[in-house]
């Protein structure tokens, strides 16, 4: 186990920029699906309020 858990930590310390992009796809990956489900609620509610005004 302890060779398993140094050779990761090996290998993302020598591989840096790697570690980053995943890292950034995961961020970016999550934003996205949080938006996703966010945006049809907002676009409801505003289209809502605007038939309210008429």
């Amino acid at each position: 186990m302890k060779f398993i858990i140094k050779s990761i930590l090996k290998n993302m310390f020598e591989k840096k920029f790697r570690i980053f992009l995943i890292i950034l796809s995961i961020t970016v990956s999550t934003s996205l699906f949080f938006a996703s489900i966010a945006i049809p609620d907002t676009l409801g509610k505003i289209y809502t309020v605007k038939l309210a005004m008429q």
